[in-house]
């Protein structure tokens, strides 16, 4: 076979010429009389298959693997050409980018297969010889078709197990919500059957906002899950946020469970939503408590983290950047979890405790806020030697500021203002006429929107008498932040009040604006109100407060 070609295809590879073999003993010793090693020796060695040829093209020798490959023994291939066995393809020349030129292989018992072929001149002793490497492609592609459908069936494990969770979690909130529909129901049929005296009445309506209470509850833990509810971050001190929840903790987890709290002294700070990383640490100590049911020993530490490299833990598989860290650890010595159960502990509704203990949003909700806060959480646990949930946040340079918290401020109750045009834009007709009512009742002037471009129509006609703009978020036409930025525009000291279910296009960062705020439903007429009076009154901090 002349290789020429061949050889030329690949880049740095031999060419060989018509020329007489140069014999070589490869087996010659050294003149200060230390053995060398026998090349055959060294090529038996090699997992590849090899051949050492001349400059011509004649083996003068072939390692085990390439007879093996070849099935041709390894002294009959010796004097002559590897072209014997080698040929070029059509494709030897169509691809310089290869290493490897593309030759087709042919085995003694007349088969075929495609390969790669390398040639390396290499000189040994004052001769030019060249090692040829033969790698079997049929042999890659297996590898490849492996390794893919390794992937396939990955992807398919993947897809099986978020219809799992997705399952659950349809389960679990068509549960929960029909408990809370069938009081809510059942309560509003009892108040309007036979005259009933007030004090039942009143023990009636607060029985239906308990249930719609714990509605929302359950509404926000699945937005947490889902990332989609709207943060509100400032920068806070997590030594003080568990400081001031230490009393509420202690009592919660019972006198039949150990309470320590190890903090650093020089913690940083972080940007989180104060009332949701409440949520977060509370669950977690609750979630503690319930895997000792004979008491025990939880423990909640902060410490500063700083990596210089990025890094990962088994039971956080994905990359964390480097930088410097917060990290809440909430350790316990209960039951434990085996590996399984704690790769399932963030889904929703997933649960070892049975239907009275929990449903099982906790954990997915401590993930989701987590998530949207820019951290990371994982679980270390081994059955019958507790649980430690780790909460990793990104740390900021400077202290947290010893101002009031968003909450003591949000509860206050506002000053009294004066009375203000609203103007009110949702596209749910009940909703809108329940706003109106709250609205109207406290002395304000409504306008009425159906959806953004009426919204716009109205602005535009008694733009003098509007103070304030309440919108929800997601409306035909035109949502609510291309509205509000809209009318803003027109007049720039219009304040804002969004109102959502979700916002997941609406941003609100720390530092921002003091007359745009933000009210997930459901709503309470009090949070309404106390909303609008905050951004009436001249010079007050607007904070959306609880609802």
């Amino acid at each position: 076979m002349d290789v020429t070609t061949v050889a030329r295809s690949s880049p740095g590879a031999a060419v060989w010429p018509a020329a007489e073999a140069c014999p070589v003993d490869l087996g010659e010793r050294r003149r200060d009389g230390v053995d060398h090693v026998p090349a055959e020796v060294l090529a038996d060695a090699v997992s590849g298959a090899v051949a050492v040829t001349d400059v011509a093209g004649r083996i003068r020798f072939a390692n085990r693997c390439l007879a093996e490959l070849l099935g041709v023994p390894a002294e009959l291939m010796a004097g002559r050409p590897l072209g014997t066995w080698l040929r070029p393809t059509a494709s030897a020349d169509s691809d310089a980018a290869l290493d490897a030129a593309a030759v087709a292989g042919r085995r003694a018992d007349g088969t075929e297969f495609p390969a790669d072929l390398v040639l390396t001149p290499v000189h040994v002793a004052g001769v030019d010889l060249v090692v040829a490497t033969v790698r079997d492609r049929t042999d890659r592609q297996r590898v490849a078709d492996a390794q893919r459908e390794v992937r396939e069936l990955t992807e398919q494990l993947r897809r099986a197990q978020k219809i799992g969770a997705l399952g659950r979690l349809a389960g679990g909130v068509a549960h929960d919500f029909n408990n809370l529909l069938q009081v809510i129901g059942g309560y509003a049929d009892a108040l309007g059957a036979d005259p009933i005296d007030q004090a039942t009445r009143r023990r009636l309506l607060r029985t239906i906002r308990g249930a719609t209470d714990r509605a929302a509850s359950l509404t926000r833990q699945l937005l947490a899950f889902g990332r989609r509810q709207v943060l509100v971050p400032e920068v806070v001190d997590l030594n003080l946020t568990v400081r001031s929840m230490e009393r509420m903790m202690s009592r919660v987890i019972g006198e039949h469970i150990q309470f320590v709290n190890v903090l650093a002294p020089d913690l940083a700070a972080v940007t989180v939503d104060p009332g949701q990383i409440e949520q977060v640490l509370l669950n977690l100590v609750l979630n503690a408590r319930d895997a000792m049911p004979g008491g025990g020993l939880l423990e909640l530490a902060t410490a500063n983290v700083r990596r210089a490299v990025a890094w990962s833990t088994p039971s956080l598989p994905v990359t964390v950047p480097d930088g410097a860290w917060v990290l809440v650890t909430v350790r316990d010595t209960g039951t434990g979890m085996d590996a399984e159960t704690a790769a399932q502990a963030f889904e929703p509704f997933f649960t070892t405790k049975d239907a009275t203990h929990g449903s099982g949003l906790g954990l997915s909700m401590v993930y989701g806020i987590v998530k949207q806060s820019g951290g990371y959480t994982w679980i270390d646990s081994t059955p019958g030697a507790g649980t430690t949930v780790h909460v990793l946040l990104p740390a900021l340079a400077a202290a947290a500021p010893a101002a009031a918290r968003r909450e003591d401020r949000a509860r206050a109750t506002p000053p009294a203002t004066p009375r203000g045009g609203i103007l009110l834009v949702e596209d749910d007709p009940e909703v809108r006429a329940l706003f109106s009512t709250f609205l109207r009742q406290a002395g304000h002037d409504v306008i009425e929107a159906a959806d953004g471009s009426a919204a716009i129509e109205a602005f535009t006609a008694r733009h003098a008498d509007i103070d304030v703009l309440v919108t929800d978020v997601v409306m035909p036409n035109t949502g609510g932040p291309v509205l509000a930025a809209t009318l803003r525009a027109r007049n720039p000291r219009l304040k804002v009040i969004f109102v959502s279910g979700y916002a997941e296009q609406l941003e609100l960062t720390p530092g921002g604006p003091g007359d745009l705020a933000y009210l997930q439903k459901p709503v309470t007429r009090l949070a309404l109100l106390r909303q609008v009076a905050v951004l009436l009154t001249p010079g007050a901090e607007s904070a959306p407060p609880p609802n």
